[in-house]
């Protein structure tokens, strides 16, 4: 039977293997660290997920449902999410430590390194077969990426580990149907049956999709993903019996050149529509469609945005979010939690504008370029469509940056290196004696990355280090304080989490949240005044303000319970069972 890919060379594993053990290495202190973040609302606060026979209950409620118990929706955002195949694997894990975070951090550890393994053979089908031979750096670069961190190394950020774990590997297991269903056509006897495979990989898409969403839009590059040339498949069947030194010769400069016919281009669209084309493929649409529809019954609807304003302010902060990806993939220099809305806020329309219209020319540039470079033309399709939904979550005060780069970069990883290998081609041709020199930059480059990502992981240690590190690295940014002081709050030391909490409300006025914890904690401080000064601003300010009217209820209540009693009568009447409205009235007998 014929193998499109011949099997990986012992060199090959061994690097993957060092590769693994760099990211082990780089990360293993992550197992020092405790609960940040949402781990708190699901594992520590939660009970959700101790208790087994509360499993069903998550393939039947929307994912906010292991945080808060019921199956409330966050209307005010219109962005939902149905992720059971994620929570599922909280179970295992407080079956295995309860509320001890080592179970959560392994299975985040070791599923990341599967990725990583997953990375290395997409590399091995994407990369040119001339270099192939590169795949472990793809790897490489991918596990030891800084950013990726706030996937693998924060607890709650698995939902994009799982969707990449089942994705790429159902992108895996489709291509090897389509070698199957080529060696088919070629009436070779010995091929397996394509009808399995392809079956096989839309129930790993469902799976993927079952643990995140985003997958989805991975569905095209499926369809895209390039084929090699009849002379690449004939080239690595005769090289699959020679020696790795005799697969080289020298051209008439002295340089060496790898033999192997390059990847052809692109699919056309009329490609594929050949009857084989769409067979392959609708295992993976009935997968999509079964998603879609568990997703519009559980939360009654698609709920992937509010409103059209807040998909064309989506659509217009995408570019800007796929060059801040890229670079900061790339070269990453500002590695923390980002909030994307204050960022790119605050970048002002006319540069936003700008930014995009470069985003035009090299995704034009990439498809000109598509016949010379389709691994690399690949790897953006996957890129651009994967992490086009994180476009509505930067319109959100909703901080995240890393994690949304994560099922991305497996695509784009082994397309960059892909160009990566290209370029120092053309530079060893001309100067030979430069091989040793970029043989200790890409060396260079991964103890960087290896160095950074150490770095990282020690910011999630806990709240106050992490919420710390963002107000280091961006204290002209709302979110940092905003988080840094709750924590403050939530730990008991309100007097600490004033000032925090007043620097995020003075830096975003339009967030409730940072004035509503303002005044708890100035009310907790002893500054009554203060708590129903900042009571008085977002009743004002904001609508509807049920937070608002607890915070006065329970300022007013020593001094004046009829104002009181009148604050939770209007906040219920607002938002008919409020919990905080509902616990304020409560507590203070006004209900």
């Amino acid at each position: 039977m014929m193998r499109a890919v011949p099997r990986p060379e012992r060199r090959d594993l061994l690097l993957l293997g060092a590769a693994l053990l760099a990211v082990v290495g780089a990360t293993a202190h992550r197992l020092d660290n405790g609960f940040v973040w949402d781990d708190l609302t699901v594992i520590v606060r939660g009970d959700v997920i101790h208790d087994m026979a509360n499993l069903p209950e998550v393939f039947t409620h929307r994912t906010l449902y292991v945080s808060q118990g019921f199956d409330a929706a966050d209307d005010a955002i219109g962005v939902d999410t149905y992720r059971p195949i994620t929570l599922a694997t909280f179970f295992v894990d407080s079956a295995l430590s309860g509320r001890r975070p080592l179970a959560y951090h392994l299975t985040n550890l070791f599923t990341h390194l599967a990725c990583v393994v997953l990375v290395f053979f997409l590399g091995r089908r994407l990369l040119d077969p001339r270099r192939r031979h590169l795949a472990p750096l793809a790897a490489a670069i991918f596990g030891l990426t800084p950013h990726l961190a706030e996937a693998h190394v924060w607890i709650d950020g698995r939902s994009d580990l799982f969707a990449t774990l089942f994705g790429v590997s159902s992108l895996l297991v489709y291509l090897r149907g389509r070698d199957a269903q080529d060696a088919q056509d070629a009436r070779e006897s010995s091929a397996p049956r394509p009808v399995v495979l392809f079956a096989l990989s839309g129930v790993l898409f469902l799976l993927g999709l079952l643990s995140k969403e985003v997958l989805l839009l991975a569905l095209p590059a499926f369809a895209l993903f390039p084929r090699e040339s009849r002379q690449a498949q004939e080239s690595q069947e005769s090289q699959e019996s020679r020696k790795s030194q005799e697969a080289q010769e020298p051209d008439d400069t002295g340089a060496v050149i790898e033999v192997g016919a390059p990847l052809s281009s692109l699919p056309s669209l009329s490609s594929l529509r050949s009857k084989a084309s769409l067979t392959s493929l609708l295992p993976l649409v009935a997968a999509a469609v079964v998603y879609l529809a568990l997703r519009v019954s559980i939360l009654s609807g698609l709920r992937t945005h509010s409103d059209p304003k807040q998909l064309l302010a989506a659509l217009v902060r995408l570019p800007v979010l796929l060059a801040e990806g890229a670079l900061e993939l790339t070269v990453p220099m500002r590695v923390y939690v980002h909030s994307m809305s204050e960022d790119y806020r605050a970048l002002g329309l006319t540069v936003v504008l700008a930014i995009g219209a470069v985003v035009v020319v090299v995704l034009l540039a990439v498809f000109r370029k598509r016949r010379e470079q389709p691994a690399f033309a690949w790897s953006v399709v996957w890129y651009a469509s994967t992490l086009a939904p994180a476009a509505v979550i930067a319109t959100l005060v909703w901080p995240g940056f890393g994690r949304y780069l994560y099922l991305p970069f497996a695509g784009l990883a082994p397309g960059l290196v892909d160009l990566l290998g290209a370029g120092f081609s053309v530079l060893v041709a001309r100067r030979p004696g430069i091989r040793g020199a970029l043989k200790f930059a890409v060396a260079a480059y991964l103890l960087a990355l290896g160095l950074r990502l150490a770095l990282y992981t020690t910011d999630y240690h806990d709240e106050r280090t992490l919420w710390g590190a963002v107000v280091e690295a961006a204290p002209d940014r709302s979110h940092g304080w905003g988080y840094y002081g709750a924590t403050l709050l939530e730990e008991g030391d309100a007097a600490e989490a004033v000032p925090a909490l007043r620097r995020a409300a003075d830096l975003d006025p339009s967030e409730p949240r940072y004035l509503s914890q303002l005044g708890w904690a100035l009310l907790v401080s002893g500054d009554r005044q203060g708590a129903l000064d900042a009571a008085a601003t977002g009743l004002h300010r904001f609508q509807p303000a049920g937070g608002f009217h607890a915070l006065a209820a329970e300022a007013l209540f020593p001094i004046r319970p009829d104002l009181a009693a009148s604050h939770v009568a209007t906040c219920l009447a607002e938002e008919p069972g409020r919990p905080d409205c509902v616990e304020v009235g409560q507590r203070l007998g006004l209900q």
